[in-house]
């Protein structure tokens, strides 16, 4: 359900002869939008077109200053102060947000220049509560999410920052993404708050805000159970939880391009992230920091599983602090940043392992710089 979209020839120059005749400041540039009309089939929206949306604009400088600018039907123009942007926007009819879009890169806009930039637009709901992001999952659970390539891809946008108690299980394909920087609270005693068993990315490339999601202390169970595939950016943080922040079940996989998972606490392995036998953690950035592991692994524990690290870094994590592993007659030691439980011996690197250290334990082989 997913199409790039372009300005079609006769609408660049319908907008270009406008604007040599438009009251815009010499000082700003134009960025150029058209959506189409065609192929389009959004959540609860029997036409896809877009002539009576009501399309908002985000842009994000690399100063952090932000600007909104709307504007009506299938195409646009929209005058901006020249800089490097992030740019993302949501298509919303009277029943509200039913399109959302990132574009795949940043933007330069120059004074008096014209730039257009192409758009993935995907189905979307905007959720301000526990209830409404449960809602919103119903929908795909319950295959009500059409999308043009039977794809059942949903990006569920968060307006705004609230605390939930409540279980939220994934099916299909969900991106998690905010305009503005929200916090999710989670504060239930269940055994786990999002169970993956489709596909979740926690944010997107080039995402204009920033998700926070804080567990419970007093849990003991992972915040994130993953049985299908979950990915992480940029602007997303996991933190607070008193069990593991993500916890990749067999066959399973979690692909960390960005964020920060920090601040987690459990009795067991793995306080940041624990890979069970079978599955695969990459690391290609981002960082585990301040977790702590009461028996080994404070940032990552391995069970035997496929482990690659490329990228981010991985320091200030605490392993076995109330056990004995640090003083095993063996040798062994607590794996403060990464414990790998392998198929012949155990491995750990109880130093920062930053981005310059590149770590691999692939079909029980271990390479790269680890220590034992």
């Amino acid at each position: 359900m997913k199409k790039i979209v372009f300005l079609s020839f006769a609408a660049l120059c319908i907008i270009c002869l406008n604007s040599c005749f438009s009251p815009w400041k010499d000082d700003e540039g134009i960025l150029l939008i058209n959506f189409g009309v065609s192929g389009r089939s959004f959540v609860n929206l029997e036409s896809g077109e877009f002539r009576n949306f009501t399309n908002t604009v985000i842009l994000k400088s690399t100063n952090g200053n932000r600007i909104e600018r709307t504007f009506s039907g299938t195409a646009g123009a929209v005058s901006v102060p020249p800089g490097v942007y992030t740019v993302s926007i949501k298509a919303s009819d009277n029943s509200g947000v039913r399109a959302f879009g990132i574009h795949n890169n940043t933007v330069t806009i120059r004074a008096g220049q014209n730039v257009s930039a192409g758009l993935i637009m995907y189905s979307a709901v905007e959720v301000t509560n526990e209830n409404e992001l449960s809602a919103a999952l119903e929908l795909l659970y319950n295959g009500q999410v059409v999308n043009s390539n039977a794809a059942r891809h949903l990006y569920v946008l968060v307006g705004k920052s609230f605390s939930s108690e409540d279980y939220f299980f994934i099916d299909g394909r969900v991106t998690l993404v905010s305009e503005t920087d929200v916090v999710i609270n989670l504060i239930n005693d269940s055994d786990c708050f999002f169970s993956i068993e489709g596909f979740l990315s926690l944010g997107a490339e080039y995402m204009p805000g920033t998700i926070t999601i804080k567990g419970n202390r007093e849990m003991g169970a992972p915040l994130f159970s993953v049985h299908g595939t979950l990915r992480m950016y940029e602007g997303v943080t996991i933190q607070d939880n008193g069990g593991s922040a993500v916890k990749v079940r067999d066959e399973a996989a979690f692909y960390m391009y960005g964020g920060k998972i920090s601040g987690n606490t459990t009795d067991d392995n793995g306080g940041g992230v624990y890979v069970d036998e079978g599955g695969t953690f990459n690391m290609y950035g981002g960082e585990i920091s301040g977790n702590t592991a009461n028996e080994k692994g404070g940032g990552v524990y391995i069970d035997n599983a496929n482990f690659s690290k490329t990228g981010g870094i991985i320091y200030g994590n605490d392993g076995g602090s109330n056990s004995n592993w640090a003083n095993a007659s063996s040798g062994t030691g607590p794996g403060h940043a990464v414990y790998v439980d392998g198929y012949n011996n155990g491995l750990f690197r109880n130093s920062t392992a930053g981005n310059n250290i590149n770590l691999y334990f692939i079909d029980g082989q271990p390479r790269g710089d680890w220590e034992d």
